[in-house]
């Protein structure tokens, strides 16, 4: 009775809307006619395109599921309110002193915390001071500091100074076919201090910069083994226990299009630097440093979907007749990263680098322009060399993976990355940028030892 009822009143409504006679919150139905009224199909998928989309579904489906995961696990702890809470500490605070922390997990430095304050205001509206300082659990310690005073309408005078300790820095020898196993440990000290100036032309940047800087090494700590003397005692490096000191000075230009957006989709950015090394301890040693990277953001077909690319090539060319100490020669490490591997794994006069991110959003507070998480996939091909012909063949690693980064319009906050290569696999938790490194500089505390 109450199944035909149901069905007798459907059939009323029916009879309405095709007469035009029914009424809603807009106003009177209209009757049904082919102005009106459109019919949905599917469409057919051609043999050519089920060939290459159905291997698309079924390789990432299992990237799929863990993204939907990873977004709903995020949706719950934002209606608990706990995001918001973190975002609202996180966000940039008004006034002239700001603070932010950052922090790693993995690799040589363990679980580490840094706390960066800025100063807005110093001397002038435009000028900037900044005080940095950092620990970890395996001991890593650094520190710097820095001012930028603005000069004339389009340029910056900076002046900087830092010091880093790696208690467990690697070696592993010299050149693109060294073996895992021959790990080995040792601690490296670093000091620098210089000032930059760089002067704007629209979106190009031209930069001159001296400064001074000592890399010393020893042995390591007693719980890193092997030590580096031991397991290389019949082929210690050039530089093993001793302090490379001189002064470098250098020329760079860039031409950037990008922001330091944690969610940037578009964008480029191109430099070349260039750098003469001359020694100031009991050696003649002399050399120069050239290094060419571009990167390129490509938006692709749906919004916020992002191919990120990026590539680096860096080389020593030396005018004299004495090596290079080992810890001033060219390795992997942020922002040069091959991140299936360990950090300090490869090590030579020169390095290249190919990496590729391809992004997508899986998760946004309140819109896309918010703190936001996207999933992505990345892969890096890379090597060190000693000379032009050694790049290439079975010379070249590879690393490939998955990561998620949390990031808004002011900048990004974390980015955790799983990597495999055929040395196994890496996980790391960083707060910095690998992509968008550009606007790094001595006053943000970048290390000159090996140029970046």
């Amino acid at each position: 009775m109450l199944v035909a009822l149901l069905l007798s009143a459907g059939a009323r409504a029916q009879d309405s809307v095709a007469a035009g006679n029914g009424e809603s919150y807009w106003g009177p139905i209209l009757p049904v006619a082919d102005s009106l009224t459109t019919t949905s199909t599917t469409r057919g998928m051609p043999l050519w395109e089920a060939t290459l989309v159905w291997p698309f579904r079924v390789i990432t489906f299992p990237i799929v599921v863990v993204g939907t995961g990873i977004a709903a696990g995020v949706e719950v702890l934002d209606e608990s309110k706990i995001i918001p809470w973190i975002a609202e500490r996180l966000r940039p605070r008004p006034g002239p002193l700001g603070v932010h922390a950052d922090f790693t997990a993995g690799g040589l430095t363990g679980l580490g915390a840094a706390i960066t304050g800025e100063y807005t205001g110093l001397f002038g509206p435009t000028n900037r001071g900044r005080l940095a300082g950092g620990t970890s659990t395996t001991g890593h310690r650094r520190v710097n500091a820095g001012v930028s005073f603005q000069a004339g309408a389009r340029g910056r005078l900076e002046f900087a100074a830092g010091y880093r300790m790696r208690p467990n820095a690697r070696y592993f020898g010299l050149g693109p076919g060294t073996s895992p196993d021959d790990e080995s440990f040792y601690r490296q000290e670093s000091a620098w201090g210089g000032g930059s100036y760089t002067h704007t032309f629209g979106l190009v940047e031209a930069t001159g910069e001296i400064f001074w800087s000592s890399v010393g090494t020893r042995g390591p700590p007693d719980e890193d083994d092997p030590p580096l003397p031991e397991q290389f005692a019949g082929s210690i490096p050039t530089g093993f226990g001793e302090y490379s000191t001189g002064v470098s000075v250098g020329l760079g230009l860039a031409h950037v299009e990008l922001d330091r957006s944690g969610r940037a989709t578009r964008g480029g950015a191109r430099r070349a630097r260039v750098w003469h090394f001359s020694n100031r301890d009991e050696s003649d040693l002399d050399f120069w440093t050239f290094r060419l990277e571009a990167e390129q953001l490509v938006p692709l077909w749906y919004r916020y979907h992002t191919l990120a690319l990026r590539g680096v090539v860096a080389w020593i060319d030396i005018t004299t007749t004495d090596a290079v100490p080992f810890q001033r020669l060219m390795t992997n490490r942020t922002p040069d990263a091959l991140r299936g591997f360990d950090s300090f794994r490869w090590r030579d006069r020169g390095i290249v680098i190919l990496s590729a991110e391809y992004r997508w959003p899986i998760w946004a507070n309140k819109n896309a322009e918010a703190i936001g998480l996207d999933f992505y996939l990345l892969g890096d091909v890379g090597q060190v060399f000693r000379n032009a012909d050694d790049i290439g063949g079975s010379n070249l690693t590879t690393s490939i993976g998955a990561g998620v980064r949390l990031g808004n319009v002011a900048g990004l906050l974390a980015r955790l990355e799983l990597a495999w290569s055929e040395e196994g696999v890496q996980l790391r938790l960083q707060s910095d940028h690998m992509f968008q490194f550009f606007k790094r500089s001595l006053y943000h505390g970048r290390e000159p030892s090996a140029h970046r």
